[in-house]
């Protein structure tokens, strides 16, 4: 694991700064065979949504997940809940049932 994703897991990690982002990315795609390159090309995503994917990627929990944002934890959860709903849009991604955690860890 590469020492920008090692940060992301550490729970005395500081909030993403938004100029951090490219090296988080680069570093996905690195240790995950293109994870980012291949999420934008199965699924258009906003940055913010593809950000969300990132840090599901590393099995953060929401609370992880909304501590790096800087957003409460309820907007983890509804984000999720929109992306969701924007994936299963495109055949081959998830089912209703589910679980976008898992699905995106095992894209």
């Amino acid at each position: 694991c590469t020492p920008v994703l090692k940060a992301l897991v550490n729970e005395q990690a500081q909030p993403i700064k938004p100029e951090e982002w490219k090296a988080i990315r680069k570093a996905l795609d690195l240790r995950f065979s293109q994870y980012v390159t291949r999420l934008q090309t199965f699924c258009p995503l906003t940055d913010t949504d593809l950000e969300l994917c990132c840090l599901l990627k590393l099995g953060l929990s929401n609370q992880r997940v909304a501590s790096l944002l800087s957003i409460e934890e309820s907007s983890v959860t509804k984000r999720k809940v929109r992306l969701k709903k924007e994936l299963m849009k495109h055949p081959g991604a998830l089912a209703k049932q589910d679980s976008l955690d898992e699905w995106l860890q095992n894209f």
